[in-house]
């Protein structure tokens, strides 16, 4: 048994099979959106938006601090699929809407403290 509980030949044939898609159908241009690529991870495990900050990212804590880090066009040349990209709960606008709120007033809150600090308020 291999990946998936597939078969080894199953796996060969699946590999062959991308090998050729790659070759004769992943060809053209990739267009993306202008500008900077950003990657949203350390989401919170309840979908809420809210949290104790005890999570762990898996999904079963409450929270875990939300970070964006700019990624690569390259990094987007094939469709990769998880499991959890089909639960439909954890792909809601207003889940990122919450989540970048989340960080915008974390930023905010930091720059202020050191324009305090700079201050000496």
């Amino acid at each position: 048994e291999g990946a998936g509980g597939m078969s080894e030949e199953d796996l060969a044939w699946c590999a062959s099979a991308m090998g050729g898609i790659r070759a004769r159908r992943m060809t053209a241009e990739k267009h993306f959106p202008p500008g900077r690529i950003l990657h949203l991870s350390g989401t919170t495990g309840n979908g809420n938006g809210k949290g104790n900050g005890n999570g762990n990212g898996n999904g079963n804590g409450d929270a875990v601090r939300p970070t964006l880090t700019e990624v690569s066009r390259e990094a987007f040349q094939e469709l990769r699929l998880h499991p959890r990209m089909f639960d439909l709960t954890r792909h809601i606008p207003s889940r990122y809407e919450v989540l970048l709120k989340r960080i915008w007033e974390e930023v905010k809150t930091e720059a202020m403290g050191k324009v305090e600090a700079v201050a000496g308020v």
